[in-house]
């Protein structure tokens, strides 16, 4: 009687602890694969968006994603065809590729995707490209959401708000008759962005301050979860120089190797803000999570974050590294992107 006594109660607090044990919150986000992705990018204007696309692709040959299309919504005269070209290079020549109608313009920034193109035009090197005339990213974005599964689409913000702002706003059209707000609520089950700083030093991050009004906008009204890589993390995973600079895993010189190496002349180091957005998706354990909170931006471009999601809201979460997860996440991106 003692014996089966201690085994009911051993089943009883057993149970309980199943009861009790919380799903961490990406179990829900990317518990599927493939994972169906959409890349918004301000390609161009630092090295670390081509990684993180090379970085998905190899993740594309492992089958943990399926990418969709590829959205660059900074003025940049080459981004599309640059994109084209590691899309091509990378084995994906049929990934579609757009930019936005009013892409955000910059002075004195180094965009190595035009000397990529001029490089590549003067040296004859053949680098390939699939396509010669672009989209309209949100032509793209509607046609891509409307004909994928509810709940299906992960979106991944690389910069700006400004292209998925005009999405949230779009109206009907041959694709759907849901308006932007009422598609992406429908089809895109979260969004994985860079941007924000929660450091120690507050900063006004590049990513908002490029776009306020945008990203304003895009933090408030995005009617999906979201999830934050914050420009703290980035600073942590530090990706070595030499592995872009010896080919990463190509053995030979590629459209992301020649864009580091002509981004700066000297051979250098640099944070992985934008490869941890990618990173995330299918390896989200690597990170420490917030609880669930809302984020905010004001007037000046500062990012705020308050646990406790209000009623009608969709939560947020805000990630994080302790002491030990930086040197685990850098070996994940080098196994991926150089193995």
């Amino acid at each position: 009687m003692r014996n089966t006594t201690l085994f009911l109660c051993g089943f009883l607090l057993l149970a309980i602890g199943a009861c009790c044990r919380q799903t961490a919150p990406y179990e829900t986000f990317w518990s599927r694969q493939p994972i169906p992705v959409l890349v918004d990018t301000d390609l161009g204007n630092d090295i670390d968006d081509a990684l993180a696309l090379n970085y998905l692709f190899k993740e594309a040959d492992q089958g943990k994603v399926r990418v969709l299309g590829i959205c660059t919504h900074k003025e940049s005269p080459a981004a599309m065809r640059y994109a084209d070209m590691v899309c091509s290079q990378c084995g994906y020549p049929d990934t579609r590729i757009a930019g936005s109608a009013t892409p955000v313009k910059m002075q004195d920034y180094i965009d190595y995707c035009a000397k990529v193109a001029d490089y590549v035009d003067t040296m004859a090197v053949p680098f390939p490209t699939a396509k010669h005339n672009y989209e309209d990213g949100i032509r793209m974005y509607r046609e891509v959401l409307a004909s994928a599964k509810d709940g299906s689409i992960t979106m991944v913000s690389l910069g700006f708000g400004v292209e998925l702002n005009r999405l949230l706003r779009s109206g009907a059209d041959e694709f759907s008759p849901l308006d932007g707000r009422s598609l992406v609520a429908r089809k895109v089950r979260c969004l994985s962005m860079m941007a924000g700083s929660f450091g120690a030093k507050k900063r006004a991050e590049f990513n908002v301050v490029k776009d306020i009004p945008s990203m304003q906008a895009v933090i408030r009204d995005w009617p999906t979860p979201i999830v934050l890589n914050p420009f703290e993390i980035g600073k942590q995973v530090i990706f070595p120089g030499e592995a872009a600079y010896d080919n990463l895993s190509y053995g030979k010189l590629t459209p992301v190797t020649l864009g580091y190496r002509l981004y700066r002349e000297e051979r250098y180091d640099r944070p992985s803000w934008d490869i941890l957005s990618m990173v995330v998706l299918t390896h989200p354990g690597l990170f420490t999570w917030s609880q669930a909170g809302q984020l905010s931006v004001d007037d000046a471009g500062f990012m705020f974050f308050e646990p406790g999601v209000p009623s009608g809201k969709k939560p947020h979460y805000v990630l994080s590294a302790n002491i030990d997860q930086p040197q685990a996440l850098k070996q994940q991106i080098l196994e991926v992107l150089c193995l």
